[in-house]
């Protein structure tokens, strides 16, 4: 068996936990961008996939971050800004990692970011989902806390422009506890019709409708059921177009992974 099944095989094992967590606190979850889609195209991992990818109403996500801690076994471990002084990867806001294993991402490398003495296992990304903001200032504010949040964990002093030299100097004077209060609440006060990835995440912007999502459904994944949004045709077109069930050619096939190792 090679290195990337066997670490696929240690994320499944991730996602069942993951999955058991919160339904024991009833707290929705989805599958979401290539977890999805090879649940749904390959009914498992995409075959060069190497992570795995879900999400949460913001709520639930907000109420994971407090309980998950306590809630997992020692096999893995909850990274955030505030669990792992070393994690910089911002717009990612909560990772569950595998412990005694590593991955090194490509784009770690080729921007030099990667840091030994951050959490680098196998992962699940956690992401959280809004309500679209329906009114013009929030969703500015939320255009200017995503700047806060790159400031304050990315050094960005060679940026030529103004206001972004100006927010970088202000945003590492904020504290991480003001900014992630100023989040909540700006996150929290979408009222609009759509559902949004969430504010700190630098995805282009899509919506989806309420019944593109809820009630919530379930799918086959590597021979176990998951949670998937309701209407995974629309979701996915939304995400990936709508000729998402052809795979890429060969030489688009890449994972995402420079090195992996299980110890």
């Amino acid at each position: 068996m090679d290195i990337l099944r066997q670490a696929q095989l240690k994320l499944l094992e991730s996602l069942i936990e993951f999955s058991k967590v919160c339904e024991e606190n009833n707290l929705q979850y989805w599958l979401d961008s290539g977890t999805l889609l090879g649940a749904v195209r390959h009914q498992g991992f995409i075959p060069w996939d190497d992570d795995i990818d879900v999400c949460m109403p913001r709520n639930d996500f907000e109420l994971f971050l407090k309980i998950a801690p306590s809630q997992f076994s020692n096999d893995y471990f909850i990274q955030t800004l505030a669990s792992d002084p070393y994690y910089t990867s911002w717009h990612i806001p909560c990772k569950v990692r595998i412990n005694k294993t590593l991955i090194i991402e490509k784009s770690q490398i080729e921007k030099k970011s990667y840091n030994p003495n951050s959490h680098s296992g196998l992962f699940i990304d956690i992401l959280p989902v809004d309500k679209d903001p329906d009114s013009h200032l929030l969703e500015f504010l939320g255009k200017l806390l995503k700047l806060t949040y790159k400031a304050k964990y990315l050094n960005t002093k060679n940026n030529s422009n103004t206001f972004r030299k100006f927010i970088n100097f202000f945003g590492k004077l904020i504290p991480l506890k003001f900014i992630n209060s100023l989040k909540s609440f700006i996150a929290n006060k979408g009222t609009g019709q759509s559902f949004i990835y969430g504010i700190e995440l630098p995805f282009k912007r899509r919506y989806f409708s309420p019944s593109d999502i809820f009630p919530l459904s379930k799918i086959t994944f590597e021979g176990y059921e998951f949670s998937c949004p309701n209407d995974t045709h629309a979701y996915l077109t939304k995400v990936y177009g709508s000729n998402y069930m052809q795979p890429p050619p060969l030489d688009q096939r890449i994972s995402h992974h420079h090195k992996i190792e299980i110890y």
